[in-house]
């Protein structure tokens, strides 16, 4: 009850986000420690203007927001493009029991390179079809996976 309690001010925080602000979604969740030791912060925000290209880009993101909360702060996978985005993080969560939905999110990482006063901050996020979520993953370097050691 206290969760839903919490996600929902986050949801009213977010969908009332103007353009120069920005929203605490949570915490980072331990997975990304696992690759990422040396983080300048642990929180999780989206700014105005990212908020708004997500929903630009992928309006029925809109509809998920607490889906997208969850994702980011209780996901089941977390990769990485290793190389490529070296300092960016892509949560994964299934909506469904099947795993035939998935909630993609993309997280720009506060690692040293990127100076003092700067927290994770989402990128983007989508949703996403079981072949969607298996071709992309063929791509990312794995991270981490609920329940596995």
């Amino acid at each position: 009850m206290v969760e839903e309690a919490s996600i929902e001010r986050i949801v009213q925080r977010v969908r009332s986000l103007g353009r120069d602000d920005v929203a605490e979604i949570g915490r980072l969740p331990v997975g990304v420690h696992t690759r990422w030791r040396n983080l300048r912060s642990t929180k999780v925000v989206v700014t105005g203007p990212q908020w708004q290209h997500i929903l630009d880009r992928h309006p029925e993101i809109g509809e998920l927001l607490p889906d997208l909360i969850t994702t980011l702060r209780d996901p089941d996978e977390i990769y990485t493009n290793g190389e490529a985005e070296p300092n960016s993080a892509t949560f994964w969560k299934s909506l469904d029991e099947s795993g035939q939905r998935w909630i993609r999110a993309t997280v720009s990482l506060a690692t040293p390179e990127k100076g003092v006063g700067i927290d994770n901050s989402v990128i983007t996020a989508r949703k996403s079809r079981r072949r969607g979520y298996l071709r992309d993953i063929r791509a990312e370097v794995k991270v981490w996976v609920k329940g596995e050691t």
